[in-house]
């Protein structure tokens, strides 16, 4: 009999330990899954990010190709018949943009007339984006090409010159060399072997580059991942396996004209599936290891206690296990430390569970640092558009007002470059910047004196500028109205202080005291007539220039000060000052 009840205590004992921690070991594999399904997911929505930032890139180029066209169709020197002003024109644009291959001017045939590297004669009519510029009458993007000037890989744009019956004379092309999006590429920092690629309506890949290896260009994608992509929605997820032998998931979107036209361009990253999964199933196994070693121990110990004595605490152990099943994760079994079996088993279960909790817990933050992230993004995506969107009304502005001063089309031109220069260096700043949304005044201003002085370097002028700058943080809408003032600041000093051998002394100051910010433009020359300050306009640096520094100093909701120099103060508002 006492055989017989040994033995039944200890079957019991083995019997509740298993039942104590099978549901434990549950709980890890459903939580294991369900963390490789969520990590899956957060990746899976990294990618989606990165695609659209490729494709607002895109769409900011496509802009910027289609505005210069259309400016470039704007000008007389363009409908003359003058062939060598022309490819004047045409040329210096292309010097001035290192993204482009060439720029060509084709007869409603097709036919190059002009052109900043092909020879005349040339027939391009065969070419999607000349066909659809004249079919349709507006700006019209094309497929892979190899250029004909020298055999890189490039994308087209078309756009036609009308005549007063909106027919066709002739049509502007441009050619962007797709090695500007290889910088891009490296900038994701996507781990090794995820794709990135571009494509053509034809499948055509017009650049596909592996994180870690070389881009490539020209040959046609994966005939599985095409198939899937080309049928699909505009925006969406297929997984395939590329001709490399790897799955992946293939998160793409499709990039359609404006005239409603088929997809002309297909945006598509790669992301290998092991790798989204891999982490959640090494995780996984090594918990269900840790959990089978923990439920090797207690049958051990069952086994080996075989004391009834014990019954109570397996109960513990059981309840404990139950709870911490129901998400309770913070649930302990409360029985004291020691060497016994038992108090083992017991401080397996707490560690356990103290495990289980900090993995929640630390999924949890992580998932609000996502989501932290996701808006701060968004917001940041936002407040940027508004202000190029404020920056390109600030330009239309200065273009009118510009227009209305009646100086001649170089000066003209000369004066817009010039206040055009100051908002990329803006810009160029603010992507430098280690604190998105601030720009360092000491950095910007630097740039912009820099900037200013190549501007001017044409005219024979040489400014020797000093800059005596304090370190303070601007946010970019005190920025771009500080940078303009500055620049039309250092302009004038240049045009009526320079000395007859081209040189000229610029003193540029800007400090931040008992929250008003300072600038003071001084230079070697015998500054502003009096009569400004009174409100007479005579005398040089009186005209567009000084009326423009005056509607921007009120844009900063500040004060202009005219004593033969300028001084503009500014409330700092929340600026800080920048280590």
């Amino acid at each position: 009999m006492k055989h017989s009840f040994d033995l039944s205590v200890r079957t019991a004992l083995l019997v509740t330990t298993l039942v104590a921690l099978l549901p434990a070991l549950v709980i890890i594999v459903v939580t294991g899954i369900e963390y490789g399904r969520h990590r899956e997911q957060i990746l899976l929505d990294e990618v989606h990010r990165h695609v659209e930032a490729i494709a607002g890139v895109h769409a900011e180029s496509t802009t910027s190709i289609k505005r210069m066209l259309e400016t470039v169709a704007t000008l007389p020197v363009i409908r003359a018949e003058d062939y060598d002003e022309r490819r004047k024109v045409l040329q210096d644009l292309l010097d001035r943009d290192p993204t482009l291959i060439n720029i060509a001017y084709t007869d409603r045939d097709g036919i190059v007339e002009v052109s900043s590297g092909l020879p005349p004669g040339i027939d391009l009519s065969d070419r999607r984006h000349v066909q659809g510029a004249i079919r349709t009458g507006t700006f019209a993007p094309g497929e892979y090409v190899l250029a004909r000037l020298d055999g890189r890989p490039g994308f087209p744009y078309a756009f036609p010159i009308l005549d007063d019956q909106g027919v066709a004379e002739g049509v502007l092309t441009a050619v962007v060399d797709l090695g500007a999006y290889v910088e891009l590429f490296s900038r994701l920092d996507l781990e090794q072997g995820t794709l990135l690629v571009l494509t053509d309506h034809q499948g055509i890949q017009l650049l596909s580059s592996s994180a870690g290896e070389s881009p490539s260009s020209g040959t046609p994608l994966n005939p599985e991942t095409w198939d899937a992509i080309s049928v699909g929605e505009d925006f969406g997820t297929v997984i395939a396996t590329c001709a490399d032998g790897v799955e992946r998931y293939h998160v793409y979107r499709r990039i359609i004209s404006a005239n409603g036209d088929d997809p002309y361009l297909y945006i598509i990253v790669g992301y290998p599936v092991h790798l989204a999964t891999g982490a959640a199933r090494a995780i996984l196994l090594r918990n269900v290891l840790f959990m089978t070693a923990v439920l090797v121990l207690a049958v051990v110990v069952a086994i080996g206690l075989g004391n009834y004595v014990f019954a109570h605490r397996v109960h513990q152990l059981a309840h404990t296990a139950l709870r911490v099943s129901h998400g309770q994760f913070e649930a302990r079994t409360g029985i004291p430390g020691g060497r016994s079996e038992v108090a083992l088993l017991a401080a397996a279960i707490d560690g356990m569970a103290d495990r289980l909790q900090t993995w929640n817990l630390e999924r949890q933050r992580e998932a609000e640092r996502l989501s932290q992230t996701v808006t701060e993004k968004d917001v940041l995506l936002r407040e940027v558009h508004h202000r190029v969107k404020n920056n390109m009304q600030l330009i239309l502005s200065i273009v009118n007002l510009q227009r209305r001063s009646g100086n001649d089309l170089v000066e003209f031109c000369g004066d817009l470059e010039a206040r055009i220069s100051a908002m990329v260096t803006v810009h160029e700043t603010l992507y430098r910047s280690q604190e998105m949304g601030r720009i360092d005044a000491r950095e910007l201003l630097t740039r912009l004196a820099e900037s200013e002085t190549t501007v001017v370097s044409g005219s024979g002028i040489s400014p020797r500028i000093n800059i005596d700058v304090h370190p303070v943080a601007l946010r970019l809408d005190k920025a771009i109205p500080l940078a303009m003032i500055t620049g039309e600041l250092i302009t004038n000093s240049c045009k009526y202080a320079a000395k007859p051998d081209g040189t000229v002394e610029i003193v540029l100051r800007l400090e931040q005291r008992d929250g008003t910010v300072t600038l003071s433009v001084r230079d070697s020359g015998p500054g502003i007539s009096p009569s400004v300050s009174s409100g007479v306009e005579t005398g040089p640096g009186t005209g567009l220039g000084l009326v423009l520094v005056e509607a921007l100093t009120r844009q900063l909701g500040g004060e202009l000060f005219v004593d033969r120099f300028v001084t503009v103060r500014f409330p700092a508002g929340d600026q800080r000052e920048s280590g």
